[in-house]
Parts: C-alpha cells; sequence; structure tokens
C-alpha cells in the first residue's frame, strides 16, 4: 500500500472510530441524531417519476464529448423539463466527497454547466449544495474551495452552499415506516425547502457500497452520525453489511430527487478515491439520464462491470431490490424504455 493510500485510509477510519468512541454504541449515533432534530412530516412523500412514456419509466443514454450539449439533448429526450422547474427554486445535489478531481467527484465545470441550464429554462433561483463528510478536518467548505465551486458560482451568479454535515439543527428528521434499517433519517433541509431536487452522480466502485451511482449519492444529502453508523456496521459481518446496503436505498427515498444524472464521461475502478487506489478510466463518454434512480444503477452497474475486474452486478443487487421495493423504480432493464442517442 503505497504511503498516501495508507495515509487516506487511516484518516477515514480515523474519524470513524472517532465518532463510535464518543457514543456507548453505533447505535447511539443514530440515536443521537434523531433526538436533536425535529421530527416532520415525510417531505418528498408525494414524490412520482415524471418522466414516463406509455407506462415505463424513461431511461436516456448520450453519448458525446460535449457534456452541455449532452446535457441538452438529454433533457428534451426525457419529454423536456421545463414545465416542472419555470418559475420554481431547484437545488443541483454533486458529489464533492473529497479534495481530489473527477471522476472522484463531480466535474466542477458540469455542475456550473446544469445549473446555467436550469436558469436558461426558466428555474426561478438554482443552488448548488452538498454536505461532504469521510473526512470532517478542515471545515465543511475545504472541498468546496479545492473545486473552485464557491468562485466558479460567483461568476456564473450561482449560490454554492456547503452545508456543515455535523449541525443538527441543518437537517430535518424524515420518517417512513417502509425503512427497515434507518427508522428515522435527517435530511439536509436546503435540499427539502425546495420543489425541485437534481441529483448529479459519478459512477464509481465503492470499497463499502461495493458501486456509488445515483442511489449512494444521495448519502451527502443526510446527517454525518447516520452516515458513520452504516459505515461502521458495513464491515460487521454479513448483517451489518446488509444494514449498510439497505441504508443506501433508504437515503434516496428519504430525498427522492426529481432528475438523476450521471456523468459517466469518466469512470473509477477499483475504489472510489484515487487516494485509495482507485483507477480512472476515460473514453467512456456517456450521460444517462431519469427519474428512475433504479434502472439508472442497474445500467451503470453493467458499465462498471464491463471494466471493473473486481466487480459484479451482483454486488449491488440487494441495494437494488431494496430501493425496487421501497418504490424508486425497477431494476429490469426490459421493463422500462430506453433512449439511446448520440450528439
Amino acid at each position: 500500500m503505497s504511503d498516501s493510500k495508507s495515509f487516506s485510509r487511516r484518516i477515514f477510519l480515523k474519524t470513524l472510530s472517532a465518532s463510535a468512541l464518543t457514543l456507548s454504541s453505533v447505535d447511539a449515533l443514530a440515536k443521537l441524531a434523531h433526538s436533536e432534530t425535529t421530527v416532520i412530516p415525510f417531505v418528498r412523500e408525494a414524490w412520482k417519476n415524471q418522466f414516463v412514456k406509455d407506462g415505463k419509466n424513461l431511461l436516456v443514454i448520450v453519448e458525446g464529448e460535449d457534456k452541455a450539449k449532452m446535457l441538452e439533448a438529454g433533457i428534451e429526450a426525457l419529454g423536456g423539463i421545463e414545465k416542472f422547474v419555470k418559475g420554481k427554486d431547484i437545488v443541483i445535489k454533486p458529489n464533492f466527497v473529497s479534495p481530489q478531481p473527477y471522476p472522484v467527484t463531480t466535474d466542477p465545470d458540469f455542475a456550473i454547466a446544469i445549473a446555467n441550464y436550469f436558469k436558461k429554462i426558466g428555474a426561478k433561483k438554482t443552488t448548488i449544495c452538498d454536505s461532504p463528510g469521510s473526512d470532517l478536518y478542515g471545515g465543511k467548505d475545504r472541498k468546496f474551495a479545492f473545486h473552485k465551486m464557491f468562485e466558479k458560482g460567483k461568476k456564473a451568479e450561482v449560490e454554492v452552499i456547503a452545508t456543515d454535515c455535523m449541525k443538527t439543527e441543518a437537517f430535518a428528521d424524515q420518517k417512513r415506516n417502509a425503512w427497515e434499517a434507518n427508522p428515522v433519517i435527517p435530511v439536509n433541509k436546503i435540499l427539502l425547502n425546495v420543489p425541485i431536487i437534481i441529483n448529479t452522480a459519478v459512477l464509481k466502485k465503492h470499497s463499502a457500497a461495493c458501486m456509488s451511482c445515483s442511489l449512494k449519492n444521495n448519502f451527502g444529502a443526510v446527517h454525518q452520525m447516520l452516515r458513520t453508523n452504516a459505515h461502521i456496521k458495513s464491515s460487521q459481518g454479513d448483517e451489518g453489511k446488509a444494514f449498510y446496503m439497505k441504508t443506501i436505498s433508504e437515503f434516496a427515498d428519504a430525498v427522492r430527487p426529481d432528475l438523476n444524472i450521471v456523468d459517466a464521461n469518466s469512470i473509477m475502478l477499483r475504489e472510489h478515491l484515487i487516494s485509495l487506489g482507485g483507477e480512472v478510466k476515460a473514453g467512456i463518454s456517456k450521460l444517462i439520464l431519469g427519474g428512475d434512480m433504479v434502472v439508472i444503477d442497474a445500467y451503470c452497474a453493467k458499465i462498471l462491470e464491463k471494466y471493473d475486474p473486481t466487480f459484479s452486478t451482483e454486488m449491488v443487487s440487494a441495494t437494488q431490490e431494496h430501493a425496487e421495493k421501497l418504490g424508486l423504480g425497477v431494476r429490469d432493464l426490459s421493463k422500462v424504455k430506453i433512449i439511446e442517442i448520440t450528439v
């Protein structure tokens, strides 16, 4: 193991261990987060997939080189989104998990391009917001600053917010009886306070989740205590692993984004961070869009399996099965309408 890889892993594990040691058990982590937030109704309960044709969920795959053009073509293939967003506030949820470049994290210029697109079609206010966790040293703005997101946002006249993932008052408890692993999930209020959420994910192999894509990207919308709890349990045998895989789906269900955009122009193989041994695979040149996170992840899992010998689609079947059970979409690609275009 290289020194940098070893250091990154130690920092991550140290963060988890420190969180665990402050409480009597990992379950107490979740209870603490639950007890200090105000329980409110399930804000996203009325969500439904807006991108459906002939009774089938739409899955759009765009191939090309210009991401801005691919985005516009992909949304047009979905039937457009202007009627849903015109005059409304939207939040774009990227992945700025680490001070490492795309595809470890969202391409910052593409995040701005997405914001500019929604401004162009009439969104009232467009905000880019994430609550990076994993390692907590350096403050909440450190990862955004690495990507120069505050400067880019100011230039584009787009608000950029890095929510403190440990600030309890920044999150609101959400509850749904169908959640088996996490009865109550505190979600970032900035996302809950707008009618339209855009989930912008990257495609990566992930040590704990096996794959990080549209479902897993919602981890960054939830209070850090629950994330830490899930990560600790993921290493505690089969039961803990099952808990973690269900947690991925339940966090996604608590957020229920309206549109999901996976930037798979380049992807991460073997690991989700370069510092942990991840490898960049460029030249995939795909953008995957839709309202159904489950089928998006099912499709993207096939891409990852094709290029990564350490990954198989079976590794994420439990997560996708639970997400389907929660009503987030369907796993079977034959049950959706797939539209493939090249720009």
